[in-house]
């Protein structure tokens, strides 16, 4: 027989909650041309995949929009600052999500672990994204679990809006540390030098004896 593996309630309702509060989120912020430094313009919106979650229906699929802007200067085709890893097909608290979990099992029983925090990703999902992180994250310990600081951080920022409300753009680029501008391992990093946050407080509501 399969050994089941008990995940804390806790999880199930805050994930899902903290990324289903991002639906339908627009991101069209960029200052300027980041190959060049030219002026931009906008070109059009694209709606990205973000995450999938499970509720009591089934799997909810989860979408923001990202603006894309032209150069004025160099005519390249830039997006906004979004919550994305480069080459990426999910939200980057997933991917986060996804690097934790595959560094201490295997891929199949993180994506197991995903789908009782209420997430939904394949396997091979898994492993792709872990491969292509292969660094270091900022990490936060909630009931005795260690999560990546992006999604504590976006549910905390959840929390504080109300459960079943929306947030701001910069809300959620700031809780998730603006991956779509790393380009390195050292940027990443860089991003950890964090205040110490007792995130607990965020969530007393949902904490278990």
């Amino acid at each position: 027989m399969k050994k089941k593996y008990r995940i804390n309630p806790v999880f199930s309702e805050m994930i899902p909650a903290a990324l289903s509060a991002c639906e339908g989120i627009l991101f069209d912020s960029c200052s300027s041309c980041p190959h060049c430094g030219g002026r931009l313009a906008g070109y059009d919106t694209k709606t990205k995949h973000f995450a999938d979650v499970i509720d009591g229906s089934g799997i909810k699929t989860i979408k923001v929009r990202i603006k894309r802007f032209r150069c004025s200067e160099c005519g390249v085709i830039v997006y906004a600052d979004q919550p994305f890893y480069p080459n990426t097909r999910a939200g980057s608290p997933v991917v986060d999500l996804c690097v934790v979990l595959s560094a201490n099992m295997p891929y199949a029983r993180a994506a197991t672990s995903l789908q009782q925090f209420g997430v939904n990703v394949d396997r091979w999902s898994v492993r792709n994204y872990t491969r292509k992180i292969p660094v270091s994250l900022p990490l936060k310990e909630l009931y005795g679990i260690l999560l990546p600081e992006s999604i504590i951080s976006l549910a905390a920022q959840t929390f504080n809006n109300g459960m079943g409300n929306s947030i701001g753009a910069s809300e959620v680029l700031s809780a998730c540390g603006f991956p779509s501008s790393q380009k390195s391992g050292a940027a990443l990093k860089k991003s950890s030098d964090t205040k110490d946050i007792d995130y607990t407080r965020f969530f007393p509501s949902l904490c278990c004896d």
